[in-house]
C-alpha cells in the first residue's frame, strides 16, 4: 500500500493524518500481519437488539463506543496501537491505550482471540522521556517513528504545539 507525500482532505474537509500515520506505521512495519484502523471496542450496544433497531438506529447506538486507532493481529498477539502526532496529546494517548486494553475482552471482534496476549503500543514521533516512562511503567511499549510526511504536518502547528512537554 503506497501512501502519498500529499495528503488530501477526507470527506469532511479535514486531512486525517493520525489515520495516515497509524496505516502507514503497520503497512510498514507489520505488512505480514492482519490489522484494520478506527476499530470499535467494547460491548456493541445494538447485540442482541437486531430485530427491535430499524435502518441505521443499531449505527446511532454505535456512537457512543470507544475506538482504537489500529488494531494489529499476529499469531500470539493482539497489538492495539494509539497513534498521536500532537506532543501535547501523548498523555491523553496513554490513558486512552489504558483503557482500550481493559476494553478488547469485552468486544465481540475479538472473543475468536482468546489465547491472544494483548499488548499496548503508543506510537508517536518524538521522544518525550516522562511519557516514555510512564508508558513502560503500564507495560505499554512506546515507539517514535517519523513518517516521511512529518515536517509537513509539523509546520500546520503553531511553534508551541510543536514541542513535546518540559521534563520536570
Amino acid at each position: 500500500m503506497a501512501f502519498s507525500k500529499v495528503l488530501t482532505a477526507g470527506p469532511t474537509g479535514r486531512r486525517q493524518w493520525e489515520l495516515s500515520y497509524v496505516s502507514e506505521f503497520a503497512s510498514k512495519f507489520y505488512s505480514g500481519d492482519r490489522f484494520q484502523t478506527y476499530v470499535h471496542l467494547g460491548r456493541d450496544p445494538a447485540l442482541g437488539r437486531e430485530e427491535e433497531l430499524q435502518g441505521d438506529e443499531a449505527n446511532l447506538l454505535r456512537v457512543g463506543m470507544r475506538w482504537a486507532d489500529l488494531i494489529i493481529i499476529r499469531e500470539k498477539e493482539l497489538l492495539v496501537v494509539e497513534g498521536k502526532l500532537r506532543p501535547g496529546e501523548y498523555m491523553t494517548g496513554l490513558a486512552q491505550l489504558e483503557l482500550y486494553i481493559r476494553l478488547v475482552p469485552h468486544t465481540q471482534d475479538f472473543l475468536a482471540y482468546p489465547q491472544k496476549d494483548v499488548h499496548g503500543i503508543l506510537l508517536i514521533p518524538l521522544e518525550d522521556p516522562v511519557v516514555a516512562a510512564m508508558g513502560r511503567e503500564k507495560g505499554f511499549r512506546v515507539i517514535i517513528w517519523k513518517p516521511d510526511w512529518f515536517q509537513d504536518f509539523l509546520a500546520s502547528l503553531t511553534p508551541r504545539a510543536r514541542r513535546p512537554s518540559r521534563s520536570v
